[in-house]
């Protein structure tokens, strides 16, 4: 013998309802970041977007392209970095550089987030990261975190954000600028810069969070 099964109509207009009002939600709270990768190892590869707490967004990469929803709570401080599809780091994604190619900013800031999307247009990339097309404009920056660069270039380009030392330290000295503090190991020295996502408090990306 057959069934039926009623649906009652409330119910069913109270649930689409709902997913509606979830879905508005959670695109209020999020800021779509568009962006085209084009370049050798590239393809098949992934785009991931870092907040400044570690956690990340990702997505893979296609010849058109790709976009990452990311919360607008963490926008700010926020780098895309780039994995080849065999797993390669293949470096973050230079939004714009300044004082004569010597700065180069990798960190979104606050106003990324104040429209609903974010368009970056083409980002190339190079030896170690890759550079947008039309650089990103400074109010959508978090202009005092900055990488050392070279021709808009990071210094620490296709080695993972590690750089050629002009000098000789001792290992108490190595030891205090890398954070580990005094004789007692109480100290707490800030570290330097990761030339490869910007960030303060670490001198490589083999310490950075957002690489690993």
């Amino acid at each position: 013998m057959n069934r039926r099964i009623t649906i009652p109509v409330a119910s069913t207009s109270l649930l689409a309802l709902f997913a509606l009002s979830a879905g508005n939600a959670f695109a209020a709270s999020s800021v779509k970041v568009e962006i085209k990768i084009s370049g050798a190892g590239a393809s098949g590869g992934s785009l991931l977007a870092v907040s400044s707490t570690g956690k990340a967004v990702r997505t893979k990469l296609a010849a058109k392209t790709v976009s990452l929803n990311v919360p607008k709570a963490t926008i700010s401080g926020t780098t895309l970095q780039l994995v080849s599809k065999s797993g390669t780091f293949l470096g973050p994604v230079v939004f714009a550089s300044a004082s004569g190619g010597k700065k180069a900013y990798l960190t979104l800031g606050k106003g990324a987030g104040a429209k609903s999307s974010l368009k970056l247009g083409t980002a190339t990339v190079k030896k170690g990261y890759a550079a947008l097309s039309k650089p990103l404009a400074t109010k959508s920056l978090l202009t005092p975190s900055y990488a050392v660069a070279v021709k808009g270039a990071p210094t620490g380009s296709g080695r993972l954000g590690l750089q050629k030392s002009s000098r000789k330290a001792s290992a108490a000295q190595f030891q205090e600028e890398e954070g580990g503090g005094g004789g007692n190991g109480g100290g707490g020295g800030g570290g330097g810069r990761c030339l490869s996502c910007g960030r303060s408090g670490t001198t490589s990306a083999a310490r950075c969070p957002r690489t690993q």
